[in-house]
């Protein structure tokens, strides 16, 4: 699909809550938005799939915004939940 990797990445692990629900969950999936639980061990997980095993939560983030600024995320006020623009 045209989705960026690491929003495939993170529809995967919200599509598996029986591994992945202390990490990351939906708030509305219907309307794409999502909570990070533990938004650290999300970065870690991406790291490891990057094979960038020491990936820090500033870089994951940093990649976060860079996907806001081009519309594919929107950020609403809460913290830690974003929601794909395109759902």
């Amino acid at each position: 699909s045209g989705r960026p990797r690491l929003c495939q990445f993170l529809i995967e692990l919200l599509s598996k809550p029986e591994r992945y629900s202390h990490l990351i969950e939906w708030v509305d999936e219907e309307k794409g938005i999502f909570k990070f639980i533990n938004s650290t061990k999300v970065a870690r997980e991406w790291g490891e799939r990057r094979n960038k095993p020491f990936m820090k939560y500033e870089n994951f983030a940093r990649s976060l915004r860079t996907y806001i600024a081009k519309g594919i995320l929107t950020k609403p006020r809460s913290k830690l939940v974003y929601r794909f623009s395109n759902v």
